[in-house]
């Protein structure tokens, strides 16, 4: 009996192996840490950054937080651009370059991140006077296809004597794509002399609410494009908190790169070979304790 109890003590953290099980699974692609200092229970806001609606998907159906434990910290979610009264803010990671192909124009804009709620872009062009058809399309990701987001006129025409009135901005966007493309129509005309490019959005990226424990450890993960919104009883029993714009906060720290191995316990990480060999290993044992037992009694 002496031998099976040893055998039950070597197979007790074999066996724990296979029944240790992963928070996510499979399939996530960045993390975010929480920083907290709040001393007591309480329900807080996590401002969602710019870094976390890039790497989430376009609906933030992705996005999990996971407690210290590997537990699935239930939250309300409040999306981007939600809040339509916050402020407008330039997006600094703008790029953007002008092409010219006979009498069409286009000035091509990456935003450096996705899913931004862009609200406004505007095109500064140096030129006295000019009035041309153009139009604004959107997309994505580059091997999406281009969208159509508004068609109009650029202009800036003389109005009363010296006096001007122009229009070289696209306003009350409400998109979120992260390439953008102004398609200007020179006709017989030269191209236009754009000289800058400037994009604003909201400020407000909207944000989680959840019940925040003092003591534990948070992590925010996303960026898994097989992922299913999550269906938690708080975005129901606990929608009026969004309501609440001072709720104590906490904040999402620098976004780190994480695969299916680093966001799971190392029985995935390096994979079934080194499970069945672990298994192996606690037959052996047993086997030789059972043996043991046998011999034992015999005598």
């Amino acid at each position: 009996m002496r031998n099976l109890s040893t055998a039950a003590i070597l197979l007790g953290p074999l066996l724990a192996v296979s029944a240790f099980a992963a928070p996510l699974g499979e399939g996530w692609r960045w993390m975010w840490p929480v920083d907290a200092d709040i001393e007591e229970r309480a329900f807080v806001q996590l401002p969602l950054t710019p870094s976390i609606v890039d790497g989430a998907a376009p609906d933030l159906r992705d996005l999990r937080l996971v407690d210290g434990d590997g537990r699935a910290a239930p939250y309300v979610l409040q999306a981007p651009g939600a809040r339509d009264n916050s402020e407008l803010i330039e997006i600094s990671t703008v790029e953007w370059e002008v092409f010219v192909d006979g009498p069409e124009q286009r000035v091509a804009i990456d935003l450096g991140m996705r899913n931004l709620p862009v609200q406004a872009l505007d095109v500064e062009i140096a030129d006295a006077l000019f009035h041309r058809p153009a139009q604004l399309l959107g997309r994505g990701g580059a091997e999406d296809g281009w969208a159509t987001i508004r068609r109009g006129r650029l202009y800036r025409v003389l109005e009363n004597g010296d006096s001007a009135r122009e229009r070289t901005a696209f306003t009350d966007l409400k998109i979120r794509f992260r390439f953008l493309e102004v398609r200007i129509d020179n006709g017989d005309n030269p191209p236009l002399d754009v000289t800058d490019v400037t994009v604003k959005r909201r400020a407000d990226l909207g944000r989680l609410v959840f019940e925040y424990t003092p003591g534990q450890e948070y992590r925010l993960y996303g960026g898994n494009p097989a992922a299913e919104a999550p269906d938690y009883d708080l975005a129901r029993a606990a929608a009026p908190l969004l309501r609440e714009p001072d709720l104590p906060a906490v904040q999402a720290g620098e976004r780190v790169r994480v695969d299916g191995a680093r966001a799971r316990p190392w029985t995935e990480r390096y994979g079934p070979a080194v499970l069945w060999a672990a298994l192996v290993a606690a037959a052996a044992i047993l086997a030789f304790a059972v043996r043991r037992g046998w011999s034992g009694d015999a005598a």
